[in-house]
């Protein structure tokens, strides 16, 4: 078996895994017999210069210049399907007390969270319980407007629908006290407000997402 030969399987074989968008440095996820896939790439070569030439004496100029950008370097994770937690059965979601404040700015601080005004302000706060706190949200209201605050999830529990669940729970409460508007104060979790297709306001320098007007 020749090393052209071998390039040439390998090429194949990338390319059935990435885009043929992909570029540089980017990062794709692909399906694979019911796992994701992640591809991290961090170098594609070039077969058109004198080391490539050397490297790779059997093959012609034009056999080169076939290859070029064609190999690539990469990491390739297989990242553990997640199954969604059923609520009722796998968590329960409730308004925090005070046996849960210390474990609530716990959760907080693992997630780069910070933790001023939790205590004053706990009873307006809701936590999903599996038997622990797994995750939190915050509440805070200012006439027809509330923000929602510190959420946030354990890091073993992401990927399973708390996040959603606890802000369509934070925002049910609003909607029993007359709140019109829903803001999302977030630092760390712009990624989920625009997975959940929160829009930004600029004003705020992307911090506040407004959710939506509840009553719509």
């Amino acid at each position: 078996m020749t090393l052209s030969y071998e390039i040439q399987i390998w090429i194949k074989l990338i390319k059935k895994l990435i885009p043929t968008n992909s570029t540089d440095n980017s990062k794709t996820s692909i399906a694979a017999a019911g796992s994701d896939i992640e591809i991290a790439i961090t170098r594609s070569y070039d077969f058109t210069d004198e080391r490539a030439a050397n490297f790779l004496p059997d093959l012609t100029p034009q056999e080169r210049q076939a290859l070029n950008g064609a190999l690539i370097s990469a990491f390739i994770r297989a990242k553990k399907p997640v199954t969604p937690l059923k609520l009722g059965i796998d968590y329960s979601l409730r308004q925090a007390v005070t046996t849960d404040l210390l474990s609530i700015e716990k959760l907080l601080v693992e997630n780069g969270l910070p933790t001023a005004g939790i205590a004053e302000h706990l009873s307006t706060f809701c936590i999903a319980d599996t038997g622990i706190v797994t995750g939190v949200i915050g509440l805070e209201f200012s006439g027809a407007a509330v923000l929602l605050r510190s959420l946030a999830v354990s890091g073993d529990r992401r990927k399973q629908g708390l996040g959603n669940a606890l802000v369509n729970y934070a925002l049910a409460q609003a909607r029993q006290s007359r709140a019109a508007t829903a803001y999302l104060l977030t630092n760390t979790a712009a990624d989920f407000a625009a997975r959940s297709k929160h829009q930004c306001d600029p004003q705020t320098n992307h911090k506040y997402h407004l959710i939506h007007n509840i009553y719509s």
